[in-house]
């Protein structure tokens, strides 16, 4: 959280940590979603968060669910 608005940062420390991490820190300042295991992955998590925002209507990217 900066300056009292939601920055995309504030929550990437607990998506490192868990017995199945959803984030993982690569080479430097580069983090990756997790792709095991495959329910339940961070990939999995991202993609069911697109659908979700496609149905309330905040997300305007082309592609269709």
């Amino acid at each position: 959280m900066s300056g009292g608005l939601y920055d995309g940062w504030a929550g990437v420390k607990q998506l490192l940590q868990g017995d199945k991490a959803l984030v993982r820190k690569e080479k430097g300042h580069r983090y990756s979603l997790t792709t095991q295991p495959p329910e339940t992955c961070g990939r999995a998590v991202a993609h069911t968060l697109h659908i979700l925002a496609h149905r309330e209507g905040i997300c305007n990217c082309p592609e269709e669910f």
